[in-house]
């Protein structure tokens, strides 16, 4: 089954077909893009025939490497940012005498 792939997202979208989906499943969706006419072989267009809504862009970047790495590193920075914030807090407490 060859989508034609534009860019990431397009890649993406693809390899999200490919888990869901059988080689054969994708061929019928395939055959039906190109009954109905002028269509390319986009994934969202293969979905569409499927009957399928795509995952946003953030979703589909969440269940790569990539993505869940960048999730970690940002649970990371938002746990330095409270605790900092807490520090603050704390301190303007303690300043102002109301501990």
């Amino acid at each position: 089954m060859e989508f034609e792939i534009t860019n990431r997202r397009a890649e993406l979208e693809a390899e999200w077909l490919r888990e869901r989906h059988t080689d054969e499943q994708l061929q019928v969706a395939l055959g039906e893009l190109r009954r109905r006419g002028n269509q390319r072989p986009y994934p969202a267009n293969i979905a569409r025939v499927l009957g399928l809504e795509l995952p946003t862009e953030a979703e589909l970047h969440g269940q790569t490497p990539e993505g869940q790495k960048e999730a970690a590193e940002q649970v990371q920075r938002s746990a330095a940012v409270k605790a900092e914030a807490l520090a603050r807090i704390e301190a303007l407490r303690r300043k102002l005498g109301r501990v």
